[in-house]
């Protein structure tokens, strides 16, 4: 297809030339460059169709069995020459229902063909979050982000009892006037012949001195018979003294 010259000279001027268009009339060819195409969820894709036809053909695009028409889901566009149409068309928001073929279709009165591109969803998972503490690496140095970490409750010990005081016993209860004080006393002292004995509570200590006074006694009776009544009374009573204990 083209224009072409034609030209006539004999030699004496001036020459002739002739311009004949030639067009050449064929059906429509599509060319699709990719035929299988993956959509991640929630993205827009464009798909495109390359169309050669003379007459000029009339393209437009088929999906779900239905024509595409412009709209906030579809946007449909063509680039024309002489006899080339560049087709696009682009889905926004791809979901699982824009998962199927499309189809680019021209027609011309010699003829009408189509060309399928088929469209596949692509599930990527959501992106996991990553939750740390707020501890701080120490190999490597770097920190992580704050995070409030609720800390369990502390039970702090009972405090000890200071040390530097000193116990003292309780003062003695006031005493008032006319009232008599109590003396309490380990008992008398009763020394005979140079020996003295305490009248104390009984134990094992005492016993065993009674019974070693016991013999003592006797004798400085017995050398003392000559002597008056009053130590001989005196004597007896100690001895009836340490025979009660």
């Amino acid at each position: 297809m083209g224009a072409y010259l034609c030209i006539a000279s004999n030699g004496v001027p001036p020459s002739v030339s002739k311009r004949i268009t030639l067009d050449v009339e064929f059906p429509p060819q599509i060319h699709v460059p990719n035929q299988l195409v993956g959509v991640p969820t929630g993205d827009n894709v464009t798909i495109e169709c390359f169309v050669e036809a003379f007459p000029k053909a009339i393209s437009y695009w088929v999906g779900k069995g239905m024509m595409i028409l412009n709209s906030d889901k579809y946007r449909s566009e063509t680039y024309e020459t002489l006899y080339r149409i560049h087709m696009k068309l682009t889905v926004f928001n791809f979901s699982r229902d824009d998962n199927t073929t499309y189809k680019c279709v021209a027609k011309n009165s010699l003829g009408e063909t189509e060309g399928d591109i088929k469209l596949n969803e692509i599930y990527i998972p959501p992106k996991a979050t990553e939750i740390r503490s707020n501890t701080k690496h120490e190999e490597d140095g770097v920190g992580a982000p704050d995070v409030e970490v609720a800390a369990p409750p502390r039970h702090d010990p009972a405090p000890a009892p200071p040390t530097d005081r000193i116990h003292r016993p309780p003062p003695p209860p006031p005493t008032t006037h006319g009232e008599p004080q109590r003396l309490e006393m380990s008992g008398p002292d009763v020394s005979v012949g140079g020996i003295s004995a305490s009248a104390a509570s009984p134990s094992s200590s005492s016993l065993q001195a009674s019974t070693l006074l016991l013999p003592i006694l006797l004798l400085l009776l017995l050398g003392n018979s000559n002597s008056s009544s009053f130590s001989s009374c005196s004597c007896l009573s100690f001895l009836l003294l340490l025979l009660r204990q």
